[in-house]
């Protein structure tokens, strides 16, 4: 990416399609958010068994985001119980916990094991960060 007002653009551009993607420490991360900005009808979606609100729910716990505290064991929470019903983005997301030791304790293994998860879900993401733990002898 260029100077200030290229990147500006680009953020500006993957906020309005409410999609936001950055990198940590080299590991792609992605952020789906739906259009729900209220609070109680995210939570009242996530545990009546939503996967897709059960994930924003972990997002939104994750970046202490749309009013929610930051609570890193909370946002794992709610990945898990996406997770129990395939969702990829929650094994993704719970992959980068996992390398970042949000929440949880720094666990390379896990981390592959949910990026392969996610990866054969056709994460293409996860497929990019498995590539780049092996890059990194990160076992």
């Amino acid at each position: 990416m260029g100077g200030y007002n290229e990147r500006k653009n680009y953020w500006q551009y993957f906020k309005s399609i409410q999609c936001y993607i950055f990198y940590y420490s080299g590991f792609i991360c992605i952020h789906k958010l739906s259009s729900v900005s209220d609070r109680s009808e995210i939570i009242e979606k996530a545990q009546n068994g939503d996967a897709s609100s059960q994930v924003e729910l972990g997002i939104r716990y994750a970046d202490g985001s749309y009013g929610m505290p930051q609570d890193y064991r909370l946002a794992n929470h709610w990945y898990k119980k996406a997770i129990e019903q395939n969702n990829p983005y929650a094994m993704h997301n719970l992959a980068l916990s996992y390398i970042r030791g949000q929440g949880v304790e720094t666990d390379y293994t896990q981390a592959r094991f949910y990026f392969s998860k996610a990866c054969n879900l056709n994460i293409k993401e996860s497929c990019d960060n498995l590539q780049k733990m092996n890059n990194r002898g990160m076992y």
